[in-house]
């Protein structure tokens, strides 16, 4: 009778404790693994009461409390990045919209008779705005390098093109200087390469423009070579301008810094400019580095991590000239039928006035709806010129709906406008089927020559 006795203790202290072991173990472990579970759905809103034990168990509900709490910082910062993203995006929109009508303007009134002190004043505005866009893009790269959100592209670009245009972008200020301004590129380095071609462009101008605002007298140099050893592509800015004291040139590449920081310094400026180009070529692998010489000039040289392509032509090194200025080219096409959409009045009736002026014909849409409205009950249009941020029907949807129509109009070329010039925007509108994407504010000589190799390309075909 004592052993049944002593068996069915046995057997309920074995019960006990094993209800014991599911309230304390088994039920906050069950508990622990859906909780797991949630989080891994991204289902932050999860409750997870506060245990107060100091085992194993206490030790996994405090460690899923910490996760989760983190969880809902990165989301809450992901949300803040993207609302900074999409506020840059509006604010790039809003500030470069009216300033495209200030120097759309600017370069219609150029093509009128004007008095000298017209023509003076006319310079002031277009030198002005183009100050203001040129701070405005300092300050949307600088964001957008804090946040991480530069994307580099990959385009097939000539490195000895690219050098000439952006000698050909300081031209003006170098001759009204009396400045030497001379190009070289070795032939080691003349190939095309691959690689973000505007940020690359960017860095040089960037250079080589300051180059020029600091040097009074003498000469600004832009060489380019390729050591084949490091594959590394070498770009030099050289002038012979005031150059940099040794306590200055560890902080020229700092975020708004300048040389001269008194309240009469000579030259403005944001002192953005070098922080971000040598940021750029950090991101793209490469470096900038600055010697100088206090009284003697500076040179800037920067290095990156180009592959060659192919061998492009070889240029002889001589000096940049009013041959390669594009603002003297006289390209003539033949009259197109465009339709320029555009809903900010003012911007669409100076495209439209430039376009007429240059001999061709022009429909007015004010945005994708109307657009292809048009395209559906006009026939013979040659070229589409179109605004990405558009109210009613966007300049992307539109875009997606001629290319996705079986309509006559579906391989028209599509040229895209948009306030936001990063490369990634204009990847993927190419994708999306543009033929090409041009920056507001519109330079209208820029703008003739892509409807002349537009031309060009229609007739090759």
């Amino acid at each position: 009778m004592l052993l049944y006795t002593g068996i069915g203790l046995v057997i309920s202290v074995v019960m006990a404790l094993l209800i014991v072991s599911h309230i304390l173990i088994r039920r906050p472990v069950d508990r622990s693994i859906d909780t797991i579970q949630a989080l891994e759905r991204g289902q932050l809103a999860v409750t997870i009461p506060q245990v107060r034990r100091r085992d194993e168990i206490g030790d996994i509900n405090r460690a899923l409390r910490s996760f989760r709490d983190s969880m809902r910082q990165v989301r809450e910062l992901e949300a803040a990045g993207r609302a900074k993203s999409q506020f840059l995006a509006n604010m790039s929109h809003e500030i470069r919209t009216p300033l495209n009508g200030v120097l759309a303007a600017a370069q219609m009134l150029d093509k009128t008779d004007l008095s000298s002190d017209q023509a003076e004043y006319l310079r002031i505005i277009r030198s002005s705005g183009s100050m203001l866009f040129d701070l405005i893009r300092d300050v949307l790269d600088l964001s957008k390098i804090e946040s991480g959100q530069i994307v580099l592209s990959a385009d097939r670009f000539s490195l000895a093109d690219l050098v000439q245009r952006s000698a050909d972008a300081i031209f003006a200020m170098a001759e009204k200087k009396s400045l030497d301004l001379t190009v070289s590129v070795n032939a080691e380095a003349d190939h095309d390469y691959r690689g973000d071609e505007t940020r690359i462009c960017q860095i040089l101008t960037n250079l080589a423009g300051n180059a020029v605002k600091f040097t009074e007298s003498g000469s600004v140099s832009i060489r380019v070579d390729r050591n084949r050893k490091t594959g590394r592509v070498c770009i030099e800015v050289e002038d012979t301008g005031r150059g940099i004291s040794p306590t200055d040139l560890d902080r020229v590449f700092e975020r708004f810094s300048q040389v001269d920081e008194s309240d009469t310094r000579e030259f403005g400026g944001s002192g953005l400019g070098l922080a971000i180009s040598r940021q750029f070529a950090r991101l793209m692998g490469g470096d900038i580095n600055v010697s100088s010489t206090l009284g003697k000039g500076s040179c800037f040289t920067v290095l990156l991590p180009l592959e060659p392509i192919e061998v492009s032509r070889v240029r002889p090194k001589g000096k940049t000239g009013a041959r390669n200025m594009p603002e003297q080219q006289n390209l003539e096409t033949k009259p197109m039928n465009v339709l320029v959409i555009e809903d900010v009045a003012s911007n669409r009736f100076l495209l439209a006035q430039f376009l007429k002026s240059a001999g061709h014909s022009v429909i007015e849409a004010e945005n994708g709806r109307e657009a292809l409205d048009c395209l559906r009950d006009q026939a013979g249009i040659d070229l589409i010129l179109m605004d990405l941020q558009m109210p009613i029907m966007s300049g992307d949807v539109a875009l997606r709906s001629i290319r996705a129509s079986e309509k006559h109009y579906r391989d028209i070329p599509v040229v895209m406008v948009t306030a936001d010039a990063d490369s990634s925007t204009s990847e993927t509108l190419m994708r999306a089927g543009a033929t090409a994407c041009m920056a507001k504010p519109v330079d209208f000589v820029s703008l003739n020559q892509q409807i002349a190799e537009l031309v060009d390309t229609t007739l090759a075909a």
